[in-house]
């Protein structure tokens, strides 16, 4: 549900013409070691903050805050439950005041983790639902709107090697997400065909039990946005070869 700073710092799209991304960010350094090139990329990602937010026209890097998203689906069919539901013209409001908490990078097993907090997340769009949430079924199509307060992200990066015209690349090799949030509004308009008494009942069920059927479901926006932000992160892997992510000389 939130994109780390990490990721965004990182994100692009193709461009015809790319200048150097020392044109966009400060880039650290390979021969450090693992504190110094953690620290190095910290700040590099905390004085890109304010191009993030934003935009970044060049890369035709959009705005974080908001962030807008034509489309995105959760899906659960396993057996635990079965729920889906797709959200449209989603907005997502907040990730700007995120910070990050704690951050490291080790080249030497290719991985990354980053802890940040984001005090207040905003998210609205349109819904389409089916499916149970702890024990009451819900169904419905409409707007939807979600309130996170107090919300600590995790995100657990490993990435690999690839070679593509004889150049160097990096790509994503696994991508987990983990959100906590301290709490959670949320409203669904229309739920079962326009039926009040069962619309207030079963948004008021969902608000009164949150943290329960949070965790029913965390799964899904947890896999959602990592499958998000991994590939946000494979646009610029992509077109910045890892000495120019990473140079052996600052």
């Amino acid at each position: 549900m939130m994109k780390t700073l990490a990721l965004l710092m990182l994100a692009t799209v193709a461009t015809a013409k790319l200048k150097p991304i020392t044109s966009y960010f400060d880039v650290c350094s390979r021969n450090q070691n693992k504190e110094m090139l953690s620290q190095c990329v910290r700040k590099s990602i905390e004085k890109a903050k304010i191009q993030l937010i934003k935009g970044i026209p060049d890369l035709k890097l959009l705005p974080l805050d908001p962030l807008s998203i034509d489309k995105m689906e959760f899906k659960e069919n396993s057996g635990r439950f079965k729920f889906e539901q797709t959200l449209t013209d989603l907005k997502i409001y907040g990730l700007g005041k995120s910070v990050i908490k704690d951050f490291s990078m080790d080249l030497d097993n290719f991985s990354f983790n980053v802890t940040s907090f984001t005090p207040h997340i905003q998210m609205e769009g349109s819904y389409v639902m089916d499916g149970q949430i702890m024990v009451v079924p819900i169904k419905g199509s409409g707007h939807a709107s979600y309130n996170f307060t107090d919300v600590t992200s995790e995100d657990r990066v490993t990435f690999k090697k690839v070679k593509r015209n004889g150049k160097t690349y990096l790509t994503v090799n696994t991508y987990t997400l983990k959100i906590e949030p301290k709490g959670a509004h949320s409203y669904f308009s229309n739920l079962f065909n326009g039926d009040k008494r069962l619309g207030d009942a079963t948004n008021d069920f969902l608000n009164e039990n949150w943290y329960e059927a949070f965790n029913t479901y965390r799964n899904l926006p947890e896999k959602a946005f990592s499958e998000f932000n991994r590939n946000q992160a494979e646009q610029v892997y992509k077109r910045f070869t890892f000495d120019e992510l990473f140079p052996d000389k600052p």
